[in-house]
């Protein structure tokens, strides 16, 4: 048994089964729906079995496995393909309509149009706006991995990982405050700059002045200027990003 870190893509047409043991048999399959194709996976123990390996789930949902009959079910991603990263970068806009996880009707409204206070009708239409990107479950343009996670134009997320399949496509997988973390296609993010991936901690506050958490990320270029108000927040308890 191999314990260690290691990516795969899904391959398989139909997505490959959960296991609660290293086994083919029927019996050994969980209840649960396993990994689709396109999805990647992250595994943390190998067992080898003739021509097959078993792979552990890093997270403990069950088996899986390589090859069956002599077919290839998953590839291992290496350091050419997959690119982990520490990373920062800003949402550009895309036009929904493309991207949508619903159809919209006649009468739907968009999400900028249901949160905007800008009244219909006005010189700064909301429909001039209307621009994001839906995060995907996995990074494939198939229907069943759009969520309905939207990132607004000029939203900016923390980049962890950069995918580059065989097609040429790229993907990255992000993350915001809130939990919302899912794939988007390279070109729908712009990397931010090193010097600009320096945060700036800023406090939400409520209407009496009472500071009550982290408000937002604000990427600046190192400064002098900013070292008083970073050492005012030392005794801070940020939440996660």
């Amino acid at each position: 048994m191999e314990r260690g870190r290691w990516l795969y893509l899904v391959l398989a047409e139909k997505g490959v089964a959960l296991r609660t043991r290293c086994s083919f048999a029927d019996a050994a399959k969980t209840s649960t729906r396993g990994p689709d194709k396109g999805t990647v996976i992250e595994v943390k123990e190998r067992v080898r079995c003739g021509g097959t390996s078993f792979l552990r789930l890093t997270d403990g949902s069950g088996w899986v496995f390589d090859v069956k009959n002599g077919r290839k079910v998953l590839e291992q991603l290496g350091p050419k393909e997959a690119v982990e990263m520490s990373a920062t970068g800003r949402v550009l806009a895309q036009p929904l309509v493309a991207s949508s996880p619903k159809k919209q009707g006649a009468f739907s409204l968009n999400f900028t149009q249901l949160t905007s206070s800008t009244p219909r009708g006005s010189s700064k239409d909301v429909s001039d706006r209307s621009e994001g990107v839906y995060l995907r479950s996995a990074p494939t343009n198939d229907k069943w991995s759009l969520t309905k996670m939207l990132l607004l134009a000029d939203q900016h997320v923390r980049v962890s990982l950069k995918l580059k399949l065989e097609e040429g496509n790229e993907w990255l997988r992000v993350s915001k405050l809130g939990g919302m973390e899912g794939w988007v296609p390279a070109g729908c993010i712009a990397m931010e700059e090193p010097q600009q991936q320096e945060w700036v901690r800023k406090f939400d506050a409520h209407r009496n002045g009472t500071r009550c958490g982290w408000k937002s990320f604000s990427g600046v270029e190192n400064d002098q200027s900013f070292d008083s108000r970073v050492n005012s927040f030392e005794n801070a308890n940020p939440q996660g990003f």
